[in-house]
C-alpha cells in the first residue's frame, strides 16, 4: 500500500536545495527524458535494500543492480533515511531497547527524564561518529545540511497520538518520538518546522529521487525483492 505525503513549503523549498546540490556532484550527467526515467524504475522497481532492525549506517545506495533503499517493521523501532550525495545515504532501523520501559497503545513509554536525556544524547553520539568515520560533508557546509535535511524521511508506528508537528504534553515520554526529536535537533531543523515521522511500518525511497512510499505493516514482497543488508546491530540502541 503506497500513502500519500503532503510536503510543507519549507520542506518543498529545501528539497530543491537538495536537488541542485546532488546536481552540481555530476554536471556532465545528462538529464533523465520522461520515458527513459519510467524505464529505470521499471527495470528496479523489484529490488531493494532492507535495513534489518538494529542496523544501520552509510551505505551506497545507487549502483547499477538497484537504487531503492527502506526499513519494514517499525513498530517502536524508528526507520530514517536522507541522502548524502548522489550515490550514497544514510539509513538506520533504530531499535531503542529501554530497560524500565513499558509497551502501551502509543508506544514505548520512558519511565523518566534521566532515560529520555541519555536517550536523545545516544542518537547525537551515533550520529556524530557515523559522520566522521564515513567522511560526511561538515555541518557548516549549509548546502550540504540542506540536502540532508530536505531528503528526510522518517517513520516509527507507535508514536504519541497526540503529536500533530509540533511538541505537546508528553510528547518527550515515547521513545519514537524522542528518536524522532534527536534527529530533527542533529540535523538543526528548527523546532516549528520538526518533520515528523508518518506513524506506518516502513518506507521505501528511490534514490536522486527522494520521494518514498510509506507502508502501513510490512512491505509487500510478491512486489519486492529484498536485498537484506547485514545486520550490523550498530542502532540498536539500550540506555
Amino acid at each position: 500500500m503506497k500513502l500519500s505525503r503532503l510536503v510543507p513549503s519549507f520542506l518543498s523549498n529545501r528539497l530543491k536545495s537538495a536537488k541542485r546540490f546532488v546536481s552540481k556532484l555530476n554536471p556532465q550527467k545528462e538529464k533523465t527524458k520522461p520515458n527513459e526515467r519510467l524505464k529505470l524504475s521499471s527495470t528496479h522497481s523489484k529490488k531493494v535494500r532492507i535495513m534489518p532492525g538494529g542496523s544501520g549506517g552509510t551505505i551506497r545506495a545507487f549502483t547499477s543492480d538497484c537504487n531503492h533503499v527502506g526499513v519494514h517493521g517499525c513498530q517502536s523501532c524508528v526507520g530514517v533515511y536522507f541522502a548524502l550525495d548522489e550515490n550514497h545515504c544514510f539509513v538506520a532501523h533504530i531499535d531503542c531497547r529501554i530497560g524500565a520501559s513499558r509497551k502501551t497503545a502509543g508506544g514505548l513509554r520512558l519511565p523518566d527524564q534521566a532515560t529520555y536525556d541519555r536517550l536523545k544524547q545516544d542518537v547525537f553520539r551515533r550520529l556524530d561518529e557515523e559522520r566522521l568515520i564515513r567522511r560526511w560533508g561538515a555541518k557548516t557546509d549549509v548546502e550540504f545540511m540542506d540536502l540532508l535535511r530536505g531528503t528526510l524521511v522518517m517513520v516509527c508506528k507507535q508514536l504519541d497520538p497526540r503529536v500533530a508537528g509540533h511538541r505537546e504534553p508528553g510528547w518527550d515520554t515515547v521513545a519514537g518520538n524522542v528518536v524522532a526529536e534527536a534527529v530533527n535537533e542533529w540535523l538543526e531543523i528548527p523546532r516549528g518546522e520538526w518533520v515528523v515521522p508518518e506513524r506506518c511500518g516502513g518506507f521505501i525511497v528511490r534514490h536522486r529521487e527522494y520521494e518514498p512510499q510509506y507502508w502501513v505493516t510490512q512491505i509487500d514482497m510478491t512486489e519486492w525483492t529484498s536485498l537484506e543488508q547485514e545486520q550490523n546491530m550498530k542502532w540498536c540502541v539500550t540506555v
